[in-house]
């Protein structure tokens, strides 16, 4: 819950609940690179896992319930990710956080859902049908991973338009 802060009388800030500090702090050791070697005294099972990816080009008139592939991959720490197939494949037991943004055209719709193990986990709707701009949208979900099992982006209708370079997925093991 967050409190008003006060200097000198004034209303200045808000303080943060204490807990963030901890959370902050187990992100950023999660985040720290690290190296396995010979010597090295770390589990090297517990490497990092993360991707992203985008569409090199943008996709138009895709079926429904097809797997998007993401094919323009910009990072792909543990290499769960493959941009053949779109699919991600977890290379250990985890929580992982999973994202992905669509950029549909104006009066289009690209209507999607984030499949584990090819059950959906929850969905992400852009259609602009009656506009006339670009629609965005954005979804997120966490995720518990066994090692072997998938999640991909699969299309809930046709999708009729997903612009390139403005539509990704993303994911990394918490």
């Amino acid at each position: 819950m967050l409190k008003q802060n006060y200097k000198n009388g004034k209303r200045c800030a808000y303080d943060a609940c204490p807990q963030n500090d901890k959370l902050l702090s187990c992100i950023r050791d999660k985040l720290k690179p690290q190296q396995c070697d010979e010597i090295c005294s770390c589990n090297c099972e517990d490497r990092k896992v993360g991707f992203l990816a985008t569409l090199s080009k943008s996709l138009e008139d895709i079926g429904m319930h097809a797997t998007v592939v993401y094919d323009a991959v910009k990072t792909n720490i543990g290499g769960g990710y493959d941009p053949i197939t779109g699919i991600f494949t977890s290379p250990s037991d985890g929580l992982y956080y999973f994202t992905w943004t669509t950029l549909t055209e104006p009066k289009g719709s690209f209507i999607t859902s984030l499949q584990h193990n090819n059950n959906a986990v929850v969905g992400n709707h852009a259609r602009a049908n009656g506009l006339d701009e670009y629609l965005p949208s954005s979804q997120s979900a966490v995720v518990q991973m066994k090692k072997g099992e998938t999640v991909y982006i699969r299309t809930w209708a046709q999708g009729q338009y997903l612009s390139g370079f403005w539509s990704s997925f993303s994911g990394f093991e918490i």
